[in-house]
């Protein structure tokens, strides 16, 4: 499955109050996101930020994540806006290249790419930004950066109370976070 759809279906959702980080469960065992993530520590030199900014020039990102691609690697995917055309774009894991660019046709994925357009019209940051905030930012009680070491598998906006929200799912190895960031 690719697009939008899968992007919803792949993605930890946790709503938990506030912005400070939850513990997620792992995604199911051989999933595409679980094994995305595994295959992404190993080998993409191009982390999720990064591939945010290089498809910027497609347009304005509405959500990215890292999946399991057709060939068996990992795979970068960037939605992006435009005008009124929503895209999937694929960005190289070890240059940071924008490889492929296709509109989004299908219906749940034109329906999924316009509910992220609401959202993002509402952002006064940018979902990279969002990104950076939950791995290098977030300090808890003790003073600590508890997300230092983890890397950012997928971002997507949603509301929650009116306020537009970054919900990014962050890996390390084995353990797995939902990170809220808000972006107003």
């Amino acid at each position: 499955m690719t697009g939008l759809g899968a992007l919803a279906i792949a993605a930890l959702v946790c709503c938990a109050p506030g912005p400070a980080p939850v513990t997620a469960s792992a995604p199911p065992s051989g999933s595409k996101q679980q094994d995305g993530c595994a295959q992404m520590s190993g080998d993409a030199r191009v982390s999720l930020e990064e591939g945010l900014a290089a498809a910027a020039g497609e347009g304005k990102p509405i959500a990215a994540t890292f999946v399991m691609g057709e060939d068996g690697g990992a795979q970068l995917v960037v939605y992006t806006v435009k005008g009124a055309q929503a895209s999937e774009v694929i960005v190289d894991q070890q240059t940071g290249q924008s490889l492929m660019v296709k509109a989004i046709t299908g219906d749940e994925d034109v329906t999924a790419a316009e509910s992220r357009v609401e959202v993002m019209a509402k952002a006064n940051l940018t979902l990279e930004s969002a990104v950076v905030e939950a791995i290098y930012s977030n300090i808890n009680v003790a003073g600590a950066h508890p997300n230092r070491g983890y890397r950012a598998v997928s971002v997507f906006p949603r509301l929650r109370d009116g306020h537009p929200l970054a919900v990014v799912t962050l890996c390390n190895g084995s353990q797995w976070k939902t990170v809220h960031e808000r972006l107003d």
